[in-house]
């Protein structure tokens, strides 16, 4: 005979079991930086041998008859069952598919707060770090219990590679455990929380095992290995942590990038899908808005930059891009592949936002580095890493073509002294045409003789 649940502690906001609400789709940050939720719209629905297909997330999972869905908690963004022992068995996702291949194995220090506190790092933790303080974070708003982290441990849900997070909950009518389970599964991460009344998570271990055991994945693992962008004549090779977007996740990114107005930045098409020529590069956080590179191909025609003319191009090009007067710092030059670009830093609400621009052939390229404020030390990292490993792959390299006009004053202006060796050529070719066309001149008596007009007599 299973054990009855504990009923809850009068006035208090939870106690074992716990009845937490999740929604699918964590929100995502839009242009102001709000967040928007967005969720699959398919019902969750029980099949008569245990089948539960989770809505448009792809993965089925088969609930042993031990499981009953809980209809107050399932619907088109979650799913939740209980079974007889009143444990609660939660299972929704988040956007973004997260690399949880390498999730820390030590226990992590709570802070006062009671949340889980990933170790400090340079710049945003790693995935598996900043997911598993999230969670913690999460069950502790939803639940109103005092959460402390225990371990995080690889696991292997649905035999996909993923993390589990075990953590402990305290309330003063006593305690409770939890463990999830988070694997990655196309373009999201799916999560599947147990929480029983034993304060021990350990107890946890055996039913969530055979929880994961019986969901099937109906998505194909992504491709593994490093990636790179293939935008219009530009090859960019992405550092770790970085990949090319999978599933609906080019869509996420394009309803947070269209309501930007960042100059430059092309428009989205209204049938989904990236602008012609632009590849997207993303890496991927917890929550809210990921951390990006868009590259495009751009119509400026750029005049001939390199050292000495990248100070006047960049303001040329920043009165262009800002309008006069604007308070954007000046255009600073980055070496780009194997040229040089211009870096320009626009203002952006709630983000950091970088533009890189650089010639290609007779217009150019350009690259933007997009994230939310916290993600500057990362996009710049991230710039000096990928730019000078670039390659431009159109025809002859890509190479800069002007018009002949423009680099003759490209040279007057900002190389006068390399056209003074080519100027004394010419004056001296001159002289020696003149002086040799004197020397083949007869004198003017004896041609005037020989033409028959010597002087009157």
């Amino acid at each position: 005979m299973g054990r009855a649940p504990r009923p809850p502690r009068r006035g208090a906001a939870w106690g074992p079991p716990a009845a937490v609400r999740l929604v699918l789709a964590a929100a995502l940050a839009s242009a102001t930086g709000a967040a928007r939720a967005r969720e699959t719209a398919p019902a969750v629905a029980q099949e008569d041998d245990g089948a539960v297909a989770l809505g448009g997330l792809g993965p089925v999972l088969h609930l042993d008859p031990a499981w009953r869905l809980d209809p107050a908690g399932t619907g088109p963004a979650r799913l939740r069952a209980r079974d007889s022992q009143g444990r609660l068995l939660e299972v929704w996702a988040t956007p973004w598919r997260l690399d949880l291949s390498d999730p820390p194995t030590g226990a992590l220090e709570p802070p006062a707060t009671g949340a889980l506190q990933a170790p400090a790092t340079d710049g945003p933790p790693p995935a598996p770090a900043a997911l598993a303080t999230h969670l913690a974070r999460e069950l502790a708003r939803q639940s109103g219990a005092t959460v402390t982290a225990l371990h995080t441990r690889p696991s292997s849900p649905g035999g996909r590679p993923g993390m589990r997070t075990a953590l402990q909950l305290a309330l003063a009518g006593g305690q409770g455990a939890a463990l999830i389970d988070s694997f990655a599964d196309s373009g999201h991460t799916v999560h599947l929380r147990l929480v029983g009344g034993t304060p021990a998570p350990s107890d946890l271990v055996a039913p969530l095992d055979r929880v994961g055991a019986r969901l099937v994945s109906q998505h194909p693992p992504p491709p593994a290995g490093p990636q790179t962008l293939q935008a219009t004549g530009l090859a960019l090779p992405l550092p770790p942590g970085w990949r090319r977007p999978i599933g609906d996740e080019t869509d996420a990114v394009a309803d947070i990038l269209t309501g930007l107005q960042l100059p430059t930045l092309p428009p989205w098409p209204a049938d989904g899908g990236l602008p012609a020529g632009c590849d997207l590069g993303l890496h991927p956080h917890p929550t809210g808005l990921p951390a990006l590179l868009l590259a495009c191909p751009s119509d400026h025609a750029l005049p001939p930059l390199d050292a000495a003319s990248a100070a006047a191009v960049g303001a040329t090009l920043h009165r262009q891009l800002f309008g006069p007067g604007a308070a954007v710092p000046p255009a600073l030059p980055v070496p780009f592949g194997d040229r040089l670009g211009l870096r320009f830093s626009p203002p952006a609400p709630a983000l950091s936002a970088t533009l890189v621009l650089a010639p290609n052939r007779s217009a150019a390229v350009q690259l933007w580095a997009l994230g939310p404020p916290g993600d500057a030390p990362l996009l710049d990292a991230t710039l000096a890493a990928v730019l000078p490993a670039l390659r431009f792959t159109g025809p002859d390299g890509g190479a800069h073509t002007v018009p002949w006009a423009q680099a003759l004053a490209h040279r007057l202006r900002h190389h006068p002294a390399t056209l003074w060796p080519a100027g004394l050529v010419l004056l001296l070719g001159a002289v020696a045409l003149g002086a040799r066309r004197r020397r083949r001149s007869p004198p003017v008596a004896e041609r005037d003789q020989a033409e028959g007009e010597g002087p009157a007599r």
